[in-house]
Order: structure tokens, then C-alpha cells, then sequence
């Protein structure tokens, strides 16, 4: 991620090659908008272009954005005040929205560059003095200076189990999760999408999924402040939170939470169906029967570590307890035979 001038990508792909994306800071995109808004001469027209521009920066849609930026240059070219902006915009944005535009960054949780200004402006104010240094090994110095130093906080912080942002963040989302009802969420596919209706008066909603092949290879669910075996890149939710910095929104966390909360309460109904069963035992005396009827139970145990309904247990019940009787029937029979012969 860069400012608006290709200088700084035009010498990084020099020395270490080219890159898989290349990003424009929204800082330095919306400062030369803000500048080149004087082409237009009434103010309403200036405010309404560029709302429309914020707008069009956020739509995380990749389809509803190439409408919207369509319309948007065509309503430019037919309104004689902002020829010349569009002039602009074609110039230098129409041709790279892909630099600069929210819906080409979806995976990659990257929103501006400010930790990379704030990790400038400490090496060159404070490390530097605000000096130009002309010698790289003085550079080099204060740089493994600040490292060192970064590293020793960071140390301190884990050893006073002081959490990071991040953590803090989902933290947060957790708290706020609580206060989406399960009414306001909607299973469109068990256990892998959901509708979040936020303001049930109002048609905002997200929608949670489950993806099929996540991105990382390296994440550890024990990093996740609560039990839920899922790491961030395994869900996405169209909210700007998830979408755009990657965060474990309150969304994605309350659809966890309804999962879980059906999943405990189909464990507890196949715990009563099992617990219910030894009632039974009482009306066998057969040592044969009560040996299949033991292997029954631990039929039934196993089938519990799975997730089926209640009715499939009653009707594998219903079954077992047939062949039980069959089995004692035929033993009665055979017990009668033997009599006879």
C-alpha cells in the first residue's frame, strides 16, 4: 500500500519484483478528490460527488459497485459543471479501481496504512531525531534500536497479561454479540450461512458464511479468547467490520452462539432418550438378552456422539428392541424343540 504516486511501487517492483496486490492508501485517495473538487462550481454538486465517491470507495459488492460506478461517470459526462471532474476521474481512477475501491481488498483485512505512518514517524522523530541520515548504518542502528525495544514491550504486555487490540476487539464483539436475539437469525444453510437482521423495522442485514477452503494455513483456534473451534478466516460476514479489517465481528459470533446453543440442546434430548432406556432392562432375565440388550446400549452411546434427531433414535430403538424379541422368541422356540426331541 502506497500514496497516489507510482514512484514507491515502481521502485519496490525493481528490487524485490512484482507484488499479488497492489493498494492505494485511502488517505491519500480521498486528499486528491477533496483537491480537485474545485473543477465543480456549485457546492450542493461538490457535496453530492463526493458522497457519491465515498460511497463508491466503500461498497464492498464488487457487481453493485461496477453499476454504481457506471451510472456515476455517465451522470459526470451529462452535467455541463462536472465535465471537467470527470475529466479527472477517468484520467486517474476510472482506469484502476481495483487500486483504490473496498470490494478488491475483501480478504486481505488491509483498511489504511496508518500503523506503517506511525511505525515512520517513531523511527524518523524519535530514533532519527528528525535528522536526515545520509549513512545507512546509522539507519540500521536505529532501526534494530527500535525493534529491540518493541520486542521488550511487547514481552512486558504478554507478562502482565495485558491483551492486544486485536483481542480487545473481538472482546468487545463478543459483548455486543449478546445483544442479537436468535430471533433476529436466520439459518440459511445449518451450521454454514445465516441472515443477521440487525433492526428487525429496517431492511439491514448481513449475512454470515462458512467458507469452504479458507486462505490461512497457520491459525490456531486457542488464539480465540472463547471455546468456538473456528479461526477468523473461516467465516465472512458482509459487515464492514469483517469485510474490510478482518475482524471477528458480533455477527459471525452470534451465529457460533445459536449453533452451539442448538448442538447442546440435541445432546441433551440424546441423553434423555439413553437415560430413559435402562427401565427396560428389568423385563428381560434372559442372560442372552440382557447381553444384546448391553450392546444396545452402547449402540445407542455411540450414535449420541453424533449429531442426528430424536426421531432417528426412537425408530433405532424401536428396532433393537424387536430384534431383542425376536431373538427370545426364537430361543424360546428353539428351548421347546429340544424339549420334544
Amino acid at each position: 500500500m502506497s500514496d497516489d504516486a507510482p514512484e514507491y511501487y515502481n521502485a519496490w517492483e525493481i528490487v524485490m519484483g512484482s507484488t499479488q496486490y497492489q493498494l492505494l492508501c485511502p488517505w491519500f485517495v480521498d486528499k486528491n478528490w477533496r483537491k480537485n473538487l474545485g473543477k465543480i462550481n456549485p457546492q450542493v454538486k461538490k457535496i453530492t460527488v463526493y458522497k457519491t465517491l465515498r460511497v463508491l470507495m466503500q461498497e464492498p459488492n464488487l457487481e453493485s459497485f461496477t453499476g454504481m460506478e457506471k451510472n456515476f461517470v455517465q451522470l459526470l459526462e451529462d452535467d455541463p459543471d462536472t465535465r471537467k471532474f470527470k475529466k479527472f476521474y477517468s484520467t486517474y481512477y476510472a482506469q484502476r479501481v481495483q487500486l483504490w475501491t473496498f470490494c478488491y481488498r475483501k480478504p486481505l483485512g488491509i483498511n489504511t496504512n496508518m500503523y506503517l505512518e506511525s511505525f515512520h514517524k517513531a523511527l524518523n522523530h524519535v530514533y532519527l531525531e528528525g535528522k536526515k541520515i545520509k549513512r545507512i548504518d546509522k539507519t540500521l542502528n536505529a532501526l534494530m534500536k527500535l525493534t529491540k525495544e518493541k520486542i521488550f514491550e511487547r514481552m512486558c504486555n504478554v507478562a502482565r497479561n495485558v491483551p492486544s487490540f486485536s483481542l480487545t476487539n473481538i472482546h468487545q464483539s463478543q459483548t455486543q454479540s449478546k445483544l442479537i436475539a436468535d430471533e433476529m437469525i436466520i439459518p440459511i444453510v445449518d451450521d454454514k450461512e445465516w441472515k443477521v437482521n440487525v433492526v428487525p423495522e429496517t431492511a439491514l442485514s448481513y449475512f454470515v458464511k462458512k467458507t469452504s477452503d479458507p486462505i490461512c494455513h497457520s491459525c490456531k483456534y486457542s488464539t480465540l479468547p472463547f471455546n468456538y473451534n473456528a479461526c477468523i478466516h473461516e467465516y465472512e460476514c458482509t459487515c464492514y467490520d469483517n469485510l474490510i479489517k478482518l475482524n471477528f465481528c458480533e455477527h459471525i459470533q452470534a451465529c457460533l452462539r445459536v449453533s452451539e446453543s442448538k448442538k447442546s440442546q440435541l445432546s441433551g434430548n440424546q441423553e434423555a432418550v439413553i437415560t430413559e432406556i435402562p427401565e427396560e432392562q428389568s423385563s428381560y432375565q434372559n442372560s442372552d438378552v440382557k447381553l444384546l440388550f448391553n450392546k444396545k446400549l452402547e449402540f445407542l452411546k455411540e450414535m449420541s456422539k453424533t449429531a442426528f434427531s430424536k426421531n432417528t433414535y426412537l425408530q433405532g430403538n424401536t428396532f433393537l428392541d424387536k430384534c431383542i424379541l425376536l431373538f427370545k422368541e426364537s430361543k424360546e422356540v428353539n428351548a421347546a424343540t429340544s424339549a420334544v426331541n
